[in-house]
């Protein structure tokens, strides 16, 4: 459900965005966020 959320708030980003370097921003930093919490959340935190 937060997936789809997300998805759902980023296409109404993108249509209600026209500058197509504000898109590529928004985007870089979509896909930043979503990156590291891919990666935070697949990565076991083991102390050792």
């Amino acid at each position: 459900m937060n997936g789809k959320s997300w998805l759902v708030r980023a296409k109404l980003t993108f249509r209600l965005e026209t500058s197509s370097r504000e898109k590529a921003a928004i985007l870089a930093e979509l896909l930043e966020v979503s990156h590291v919490q891919v990666t935070s959340s697949h990565k076991p935190i083991t102390h050792s």
